[in-house]
């Protein structure tokens, strides 16, 4: 899942201590909670849930209850079958919060139009928090075999800047990449507006991948700055062919990462 500039996913609570059977919206903890349930959603792996998401992304969007950060919530024991959903800011309030605790599954490549690159789109949000202990599947494989097929118009690069983003506490499993950052993303080639990257923190990620480099950080000659690894521990699959990374025009440090990321040190 390509942000891979967006994402992280862990710490649990339990808010149905705070819940009503008749409310859409809970209070509790200083937050206002909207739970994609009470929207509409199944959590089957089979209904599709892309509305509820919908309504619900709304309704936080357009809270303004003082004192308290609008949540929503995708709860744990539920896995949510979602199609692409466009997440649009700016919303009322100067912090939102979105809590993964279940399962979020994209549809199987051939159901999507031919040229679709995103699932999950988060535009024009500032001050915004994702965490939980749910898992993410966008059904990566078969777009990481078939990206170029029968496409016109494959990105190439932005300009602006991402900042201040940390991603913590997240555990992966047979991933391509699994700490990644690509700022020649399908070759893009080098150019002097590029987008830039910088205070973006990796921390506790720990698993198994599938691709000789579990940390790409590949950044352009405008470079990235202020990146910092800590406690990472990413092996590989395949004991004949050891995690490495790849590493370019990266400035920050590393604390306690494995494969070892020579730029850092």
């Amino acid at each position: 899942m390509i942000i891979y500039i967006i994402l992280r996913i862990l710490l649990i609570i339990c808010l149905l201590i705070f819940s009503t059977a008749t409310c859409n919206l809970w209070v509790g903890n200083g937050e206002s909670t909207f739970d994609v349930l009470a929207y509409g959603a199944k959590g089957d792996d089979y209904s599709d849930d892309t509305q509820a998401f919908v309504k619900a992304w709304k309704a936080l969007c357009g809270a303004t209850q003082k004192d308290t950060i609008p949540k929503l919530v995708v709860p744990a024991g539920y896995t949510f079958f979602v199609r692409q959903i466009r997440f649009k800011g700016p919303c009322q309030s100067n912090q939102v919060h979105i809590q993964i605790l279940g399962n979020l599954h994209a549809p199987q490549r051939n159901e999507w139009r031919v040229c679709s690159r995103r699932w999950l789109h988060f535009l024009g949000i500032g001050g915004m928090t994702i965490d939980g202990s749910g898992v993410i599947n966008g059904q990566g494989q078969a777009w990481w075999e078939n990206i170029t097929q029968g496409c016109t118009g494959i990105p190439t690069g932005g300009k602006g800047h991402v900042r201040a983003i940390t991603f913590d506490n997240i555990k992966v499993n047979q991933t391509n990449y699994s700490l990644y950052i690509d700022q020649h993303y399908m070759l893009t080639p080098e150019k002097p507006d590029a987008l830039r990257v910088s205070n973006v923190t990796f921390s506790d990620i720990r698993g198994t991948c599938t691709n000789e480099n579990a940390i790409v950080l590949d950044c352009a000659k405008i470079g990235c700055d202020n990146i910092t690894l800590s406690e990472i521990n990413i092996t590989s699959i395949d004991p004949t062919k050891p995690a490495s990374s790849l590493c370019n025009n990266v400035l920050g440090r590393a604390i306690n990462v494995s494969p070892y990321v020579p730029c850092l040190h």
